[in-house]
């Protein structure tokens, strides 16, 4: 599990209405099981979610994900950390690129590119909010002078 200040390389941006299930198999049974999970952010490197499901840190497990019209099926990811939060656990993942010929391809790699660029221009950053904030201000002031 990892404790301390933000390690990340990459931005994350929130995903919204985004929609991930994971595939694993049952350790007692054999059979190979879909959950949807909960997800919290994304970029074309890794993304978050929560689930109530106890995955092995550095094990590997698969991923389909949907964002608009893109869809990924079979997306190979290590767990890389955990936080337990109530009786449910966030999960980090990273995409394992290496993992298989078509987690290198270039069609997975613009499907996730097309779905970090949607999520990317759907955020409100800090400082874009401080820029309309800024230009709604200067507006006011030039309404005002006009008007007068």
């Amino acid at each position: 599990m990892y404790i301390g200040s933000e390690r990340r390389q990459y931005s994350r941006y929130r995903v919204g209405d985004m929609t991930a299930s994971i595939s694993f198999q049952d350790k007692s049974s054999g059979e190979v099981c879909v959950e949807r999970v909960k997800t919290f952010d994304f970029n074309c490197n890794g993304m978050s979610i929560e689930t109530n499901l106890d995955l092995e840190i550095e094990g590997k497990i698969s991923l389909n994900i949907s964002k608009g019209r893109y869809h990924a099926s079979n997306v190979i990811c290590t767990v890389f950390n955990m936080v337990k939060q109530g009786d449910k656990n966030r999960y980090g993942l990273q995409f394992d690129f290496a993992a298989n010929e078509y987690m290198c391809s270039e069609e997975l790699e613009e499907i996730l590119e097309n779905i970090e660029n949607i999520l990317k221009k759907n955020q409100n950053s800090p400082s874009r909010n401080a820029f309309r904030l800024t230009k709604a201000r200067e507006r006011r002031k030039r309404i005002k002078t006009i008007g007068r």
